[in-house]
């Protein structure tokens, strides 16, 4: 197999991972047999799991790692995994994300030594609003228009 088609699969397996394995029925069930206004706000109950997810794999160096990091596009929510972590981290907002379509684009630059610097950014295609995180910790989002 080739490096990027094992990559590649790695990546899908990670974010395949990362999303919740309990149907939404499962949820309604559960919320039903605890009765009738359960049901009903736990069926309309927003949830950081709802809403489409979206990925990015950024290539690690000699000193670490893969990062990989998720956005849910509905509500802008955002995880990232490396660093040694034994699990995703959520990714800190400067300020609140309003509900939107967002998306993930990013670059990764190898140096001579052969470290990386790397940026991230979601973009909300909805308002056009973008924020940018780089490979500096702590990891936060911060707007840029």
């Amino acid at each position: 197999m080739k490096p990027v088609t094992i990559l590649a699969a790695t990546a899908l397996a990670a974010l395949a991972a990362c999303t919740p394995n309990t149907p939404a029925s499962n949820a309604s069930s559960a919320a039903s047999a605890a009765g009738p206004a359960a049901a009903s706000s736990a069926a309309n109950a927003p949830s950081a799991q709802a809403g489409r997810w979206e990925g990015t794999v950024l290539a690690g160096d000699k000193t670490a790692g893969d990062i990989l990091l998720k956005v849910n596009t509905t509500t802008g929510a955002s995880w990232v995994y490396c660093c040694g972590a034994t699990g995703l981290q959520q990714i800190a907002d400067s300020t609140p994300v309003p509900p939107g379509d967002y998306h993930l684009l990013s670059w990764v630059y190898a140096n001579p030594d052969g470290s990386t610097n790397w940026n991230v950014y979601r973009i909300d295609n909805a308002t056009g609003k973008v924020w940018i995180i780089s490979s500096q910790s702590p990891f936060q989002w911060n707007v840029q228009n």
